[in-house]
């Protein structure tokens, strides 16, 4: 129990100071609702969609929303792609849904202007964030420093010096316990104390 606490619940917490609190936010691959249904009970003004393609898992989560009486919470069968176009959020999260150049095509186009990819990744992160990095960046995804993006803050809010404009929605990539404020890999930083 005391893994699940802090493996799975936790590391899902932990993302919620990197987005914002209103607007929409789409969690991809919600399957066990992580970090989905944890954001939403944290966030009680942010609409969350939990994206998620298996029916099963889709009923999984509609029984979770609805027992933890999540009212700000929906459950969507689908999957991204078939959203592009149709649905856009100030943030999108994913965790464990497909490698970084792969996501970034999946979650870009759900991205507002200004918006926020949050990744949840394992201990190759940095590895598969350099890997996707000239993707990454060919996509929009940028960090702070990007002069595209220096003129419109949305809300006025910014996190963590991350400018927010539709060229470079900024990405933020947990790996393990780790966060990377923008797309070097290199920038890699203790933001929790779990070692």
């Amino acid at each position: 129990m005391t893994r699940l606490w802090e493996r799975h619940l936790l590391n899902s917490a932990a993302v919620a100071q990197f987005l914002p609190t209103e607007g929409r936010l789409i969690d991809i691959g919600s399957g066990a609702g992580l970090p989905g249904v944890v954001l939403a009970a944290m966030l009680p003004g942010v609409d969350v969609t939990l994206l998620e393609p298996m029916e099963r898992r889709a009923d999984w989560l509609i029984e979770v929303v609805s027992q933890l009486g999540l009212a700000n919470a929906q459950v969507r069968r689908g999957r991204a792609e078939e959203l592009h176009g149709e649905l856009q959020a100030e943030a999108v999260t994913a965790r464990a849904v497909a490698p970084m150049d792969r996501l970034g095509r999946l979650a870009m186009p759900l991205l507002v202007r200004g918006g926020v990819l949050v990744a949840l990744k394992g201990r190759q992160a940095a590895d598969e964030v350099g890997k996707a990095r000239g993707a990454l960046k060919k996509m929009g995804a940028g960090g702070p420093g990007n002069s595209r993006c220096t003129d419109d803050r949305r809300r006025g809010q910014h996190h963590g010096g991350a400018y927010r404009a539709r060229e470079c929605p900024r990405l933020v990539v947990r790996p393990g316990m780790t966060e990377m404020d923008d797309i070097s890999p290199t920038s890699t930083r203790d933001t929790t104390g779990f070692g």
